[in-house]
């Protein structure tokens, strides 16, 4: 007599599909951590570069408007240059800019302010009088301005060298 051996059949998944399986969601894991790594770094970027730049707008408006404004430049003279400012103001009070530990301030007697925030850095700031004698002084403004890298961490490396001329409105 012969008897037939039934096997019950298991619903469950062999040895081979579950490492497959494990395979895939493992990569998929990774490139969407990858992918999300890669997307943070790039908005910390972008918000350093802002930050960055809004500070020179800043800073370049208040100087042009300083500049522009003032009755005469004291220094730098003519074809001179300059890592100061020192110019009359249309009240006849004294301003000064310079670069003091890494910011650049402007004294107008009552203090020192400075005119940006302290997560940048200043630094190369010259300025240079391109005016010739007889005509109204044209300011040439230069200056570097980096972000503080406090987390050491190559994402926060940013700098930038801007140009700015202005010119006395007599």
């Amino acid at each position: 007599m012969i008897t037939k051996l039934h096997t019950k059949s298991f619903g469950g998944f062999t040895l081979i599909e579950v490492v497959l399986y494990l395979a895939i969601l493992s990569t998929l894991v990774f490139s969407l951590s990858s992918c999300v790594s890669l997307i943070s770094n790039a908005r910390v970027k972008n918000q350093t570069m802002a930050e960055v730049g809004g500070q020179a707008l800043q800073i370049v408006q208040v100087l042009n408007r300083i500049i522009h404004d003032a009755q005469s430049v004291t220094t730098p003279t003519v074809g001179d240059e300059q890592q100061s400012l020192s110019l009359v103001d249309s009240d006849d009070n004294p301003v000064t800019v310079t670069l003091t530990d890494g910011s650049i301030t402007i004294n107008r007697g009552s203090g020192a302010e400075s005119l940006h925030n302290d997560r940048i850095t200043a630094s190369n700031v010259e300025f240079k009088n391109l005016s010739r004698p007889g005509t109204p002084d044209i300011i040439q403004i230069n200056f570097t301005l980096s972000y503080k890298n406090d987390f050491s961490n190559s994402i926060y490396d940013y700098s930038k060298t801007y140009v700015s001329a202005v010119r006395l409105y007599k």
